[in-house]
């Protein structure tokens, strides 16, 4: 995705040191000090720039924790259908943000990373269709449920076993999960 910038060029363990101090409130100058005595050669502009990153991926994830919260508050268990489309928008939006540049120029990517992109994007719309397909067979479910429910509250008046047996056998088939 274009020239990784000299942080992430770093080993795994000093980037997870980085973030710790971040996380545990140091500033870039305390944190450019603990680089220099591990003799770094990282500059503080690198460094505010990838604390940026870190700060937006953070409320990246707080965001997105916020919506699910939502929308469980909204909808409780969200039915899986829902929840995957929502899945899957999240993944959109994570997939544009990360092919734009923190100057805002579109990155280039080599070929490794193009594949990887192009997988995604491929099981993106797998998830799609199958999204569509779930949701169709969900609605069908609901509606064979209610034809059901039809039925068997017919067939109880039929057999001249009252309102209230019709009413009571309604509310059990609407317990009946779709």
């Amino acid at each position: 995705m274009g020239r990784r910038s000299i942080i992430d060029r770093l080993d795994p363990e000093i980037r997870e040191r980085i973030g710790d101090l971040k996380n545990a409130g140091h500033t870039l100058d305390e944190i450019m000090a603990h680089l220099k005595l591990m003799d770094l050669g990282v500059s503080r502009s690198a460094l505010g720039r990838h604390t940026k990153r870190l700060n937006a991926m953070a409320a990246d994830a707080r965001r997105s924790a916020h919506m699910a919260e939502a929308i469980v508050k909204t909808y409780g268990d969200a039915p899986e259908e829902l929840t995957q489309r929502l899945n899957i928008k999240l993944m959109h939006g994570i997939v544009t943000r990360m092919m734009i540049s923190e100057e805002g120029d579109a990155i280039t990517l080599d070929p490794k990373e193009a594949h990887m992109l192009s997988g995604t994007l491929r099981n993106l719309a797998s998830a799609s269709r199958a999204d569509v397909l779930v949701a169709r067979e969900a609605k069908k479910l609901r509606e064979l449920k209610r034809r059901m429910t039809e039925a068997a509250v017919g067939a109880a008046e039929a057999q001249g076993l009252g309102e209230d047996m019709a009413e009571s056998l309604r509310v059990a088939m609407t317990k009946v999960p779709a």
